[in-house]
């Protein structure tokens, strides 16, 4: 890349200007190193184009680009345009004009100046790099599938297991098993419950860890050097055949192994959100995983975590990490050390303030804690707002948890019922407004692979309102934004109106429709999600049957209140959420100008 930039850049006449499309990771990357000095010792640069996740070379290839365009002539100041939504649409581009000398070899963070302003802000502060103990990547095995298996059951020595490997269950005692976390169960303030438990031949002390031998590992649990033994073939060739030796049995990379036992904060390498948690439970974690811990610091895991997962900290990520397909980020160690950690003081506060704060909090008077969270943090009572945030931190984790115990699956509380109604049938039905002239009342006539695509409910006084979307493959892909299977789905729009209806069926609509639309189970509720040449959209959701009302009347309700209970939980996390983020901006000492940068930011 450095070698092609610097061949056509020297071919160019003062006058000239040349543009190329290029991984936008170099900006950050260390491999982009040569390339950015070449070209801010020049000041060639004139403009970049940031494609953001957009795939320019569609389905041909998943790449991360942007435009570079280079001068000939020496410039003081470059053009930075970043794609927000559609490209095709030139109205979304956020541009804005920046200082040659404001790039060098160093990653190019390219923001606004108020942006910059913000990023700065958060960079004076002690980096998490020199607070944590380690910032390490979980265990890389090269045979998750022989190594990592499923927990079917458990007693208070052995386990039941089945391996992906051998698509076979074994018993084994639970020696040299540890518990194994994948990505997928690492969630935002969720405490992580392990559904594997992996293989592990290895000693672990304080200073290291060592490889069992394996007589050792066969007095210990014969079993599992049976199945080791079992996939032995598998595991020697492993890494082009290396582990084709005496240590067959040991992991790939061993890093870090004497580390995973700590308690730490923990994140998924990949993500569309913050989304760190605690682990105190000692959970061992695959290489998708990074891990946090920080023993020597006077901080409490509570308080890095609710900075970690403060709204600033996503900010600071997606404009200093490289974007992913569909918006999501990489939270690899690099990425990492340099967040900033507001420094403050870690004494137990003012007690009388604090229980105060918690009795309100309790009382979900959440208006008042916010506007007080806020001026204590301004006002300076450091060690009040630590202990604060330390409080919600262990509450936001409590409401997480507490929600995902929850069981929202509406089929199961419903049970066997007879089959009532179509939609179509109900007394108050009728159809919306000018509904004939949208594309949920066209047929796969008109529209390739036309399909029910998400629907929603609204409720407006004596009115209800069954909105839908449509997927459909477009005739020409390159005009429309399509998913990896070809499709373009429009927006929410009215397919079914009620009016009159009576509070049961009201609320037996608002919450069955969108579980049988989204469970996708075709047939269930006479629900078929694609239209055909003779059944629109609209037809297919009038064929919906809802239950007999006096068979699920018991079930019904109570599904009612634990969906009551499951917003409660959601509204005390999003409040709790907002609180952390006002008080983690005050720490920052953000203005009002960058908090609203900082959250227009998010938002998108």
């Amino acid at each position: 890349m450095r070698y092609l930039l610097k061949k056509g850049h020297s071919l160019l006449s003062k006058d000239g200007e040349q543009g190329y499309i290029v991984p936008h990771k170099f900006m950050q990357a260390e491999f982009g190193e040569a390339v950015r000095s070449y070209v801010a010792d020049r000041s060639a640069l004139r403009e970049v184009v940031d494609m953001g996740h957009y795939q320019v070379f569609g389905s041909a290839a998943t790449t991360y680009t942007c435009l570079l365009f280079l001068s000939g002539q020496d410039r003081d100041k470059f053009s930075y345009k970043k794609i927000r939504e559609d490209p095709r649409d030139l109205s979304t581009l956020d541009e804005s004009d920046l200082a040659s000398e404001r790039i060098g070899e160093e990653p190019w963070i390219l923001l606004s100046p108020a942006e910059l302003g913000a990023v700065e802000k958060m960079e004076e502060c002690t980096p998490l790099e020199e607070l944590s103990d380690k910032i390490f990547v979980g265990i890389q095995t090269s045979k998750d599938s022989v190594y990592a298996v499923n927990l079917v059951e458990e007693t208070e020595d052995q386990v039941t297991v089945s391996s992906e490997e051998t698509e076979e269950e074994y018993e084994f005692s639970k020696e040299i098993l540890v518990p194994y976390l994948k990505g997928e169960d690492v969630n935002r303030y969720e405490t992580p419950e392990n559904r594997k438990v992996l293989i592990f031949p290895y000693h672990t002390s304080e200073d290291g860890y060592s490889l069992m031998s394996p007589q050792e590992i066969k007095s210990k649990s014969p079993k599992v050097w049976d199945y080791l033994l079992e996939n032995r073939s598998v595991l020697e060739s492993r890494d082009g055949g290396s582990m084709d030796g005496d240590d067959w049995y040991a992991y790939t990379y061993p890093k870090s192994l004497h580390e995973h036992e700590k308690e730490k904060i923990i994140t998924p390498e990949i993500s569309d959100n913050c989304s760190f948690t605690l682990d105190s439970r000692g959970n061992y974690s695959t290489s998708v995983i990074y891990s946090i811990t920080a023993s020597e610091t006077d901080y409490d895991l509570e308080y890095l975590l609710a900075v970690l997962n403060s709204a600033t900290t996503w900010f600071y990520v997606s404009n200093t990490s490289h974007v992913l397909r569909g918006g999501y980020y990489r939270f690899k160690t690099g990425y990492l050390r340099p967040i900033g950690i507001p420094e403050v003081d870690t004494g137990e506060g003012d007690l009388s303030e604090l229980e105060n704060v918690k009795e309100r909090y309790q009382n979900q008077e959440y208006d008042v804690i916010r506007k007080r969270a806020i001026e204590l943090a301004e006002e300076g009572k450091e060690s009040t707002v630590y202990n604060l945030l330390c409080y919600l931190v262990n509450e936001r984790i409590e409401a997480q948890n507490q929600y995902e115990s929850l069981n929202l699956d509406l089929s199961d509380h419903l049970g066997n019922y007879s089959e009532g109604n179509s939609l179509h049938q109900i007394q108050g039905y009728q159809p919306p407004s000018d509904v004939s002239n949208t594309i949920v009342s066209e047929t796969s006539s008109t529209r390739d692979s036309l399909r029910v695509g998400r629907v929603s409910v609204d409720r407006d006084r004596s009115k209800l309102t069954i909105k839908a979307s449509a997927r459909y493959k477009p005739e020409d892909e390159d005009a429309y934004e399509t998913d990896q299977w070809g499709y373009t789905e429009t927006e929410l729009m009215p397919a079914l109106e009620f009016v009159g209806l009576d509070e049961n069926y009201e609320q037996l609509i608002s919450e069955f429709v969108p579980h049988i639309v989204n469970e996708r189970d075709d047939g269930v509720a006479k629900f078929r999600e694609n239209a055909t040449k003779t059944n629109s959209l609209v037809d297919r959701l009038e064929s919906l049957t809802l239950p007999v009302i006096s068979d699920i009347e018991g079930s019904f309700d109570r599904y009612l209140k634990i969906r009551a209970k499951a917003d409660d939980l959601l509204t005390k996390a999003e409040n709790t959420d907002d609180i952390i983020n006002q008080v983690v901006y005050r720490l920052y000492g953000l203005t009002d100008d960058e908090i609203e940068i900082v959250e227009a930011s998010v938002s998108e």
